[in-house]
């Protein structure tokens, strides 16, 4: 099956609907991002398919490379003495939307779904820092796809935040395992529900969606959160 007839669900298409990537993201499109048949046995052409697990620790590695938070300090010129209110707080997760952010021209690039719908090629990475009067925000946003970066900041005073917001989507996907034995690696897909979450920052006359930053559940995001409501509450009631 070619790229073309993978990515538009093995239908073929139009000339313009061919997505062009530079050839060292070949391999990780062809053997992840690949659509159509599902049960190759673990391998498209010959190619061992990429799991869930597998894409995800390289996306943490080009995470690492980027450096997220020393990049939040440069881009927004500050120094970790200076937004220690509370503890800086860290959201992350895979961009779920139809469009990719790092499109500047076009036609506009889709974000692309993982084999099994899981991950996409698009990993979003936000800061927030907390200063004497205000939220500092830090967004990094890259594309596996590419070496595509977009860096984003925002400075909002505690006086303008209405407050913080948690928005919550169950999605049903497909995952994509693999399971070796005496026959070779086989592939197994099961139905399962992944739990999907925005942190909203809430700012009377600001379109909502420009303060949506994506969140991965994680056994400390409850406590983070309470203690970014309470620094609002606690600025708000004393401004």
């Amino acid at each position: 099956m070619s790229i073309l007839s993978a990515l538009t669900g093995g239908n073929g298409g139009n000339k313009e609907d061919v997505i062009l990537y530079a050839p060292e993201y070949m391999d990780l499109l062809e053997r992840y991002f690949l659509r159509g048949n599902k049960s190759g046995g673990g391998c498209l052409g010959g190619k061992k398919l990429i799991t869930d697990n597998e894409y995800y620790n390289m996306v943490m590695q080009r995470k690492a490379q980027i450096r997220p938070y020393e990049r939040a300090l440069g881009y927004l010129g500050i120094d970790d003495s200076s937004v220690q209110e509370i503890p800086p707080v860290e959201f992350e997760g895979f961009v779920r939307g139809v469009e990719s952010p790092l499109s500047v021209t076009r036609p506009i690039r889709p974000v692309l779904r993982g084999y099994s719908g899981l991950y996409t090629n698009i990993y979003e990475d936000t800061w927030f820092f907390f200063t004497e009067s205000q939220i500092l925000i830090y967004q990094l946003t890259f594309d596996m796809l590419s070496r595509s970066i977009m860096d984003d900041s925002r400075e909002i005073f505690y006086k303008d935040v209405t407050s913080f917001a948690v928005r919550d989507l169950s999605e049903e996907v497909d995952h994509l395992s693999t399971k070796k034995g005496c026959m070779g690696t086989k592939v197994i897909n099961a139905k399962g529900i992944d739990k999907f979450m925005t942190f909203r920052v809430v700012v009377p006359g600001e379109d909502s969606d420009n303060l949506d930053y994506v969140m991965t559940a994680n056994r400390d995001l409850s406590s983070k959160i309470h203690a970014m409501k309470q620094k609002l509450r606690e600025k708000k009631n004393f401004s």
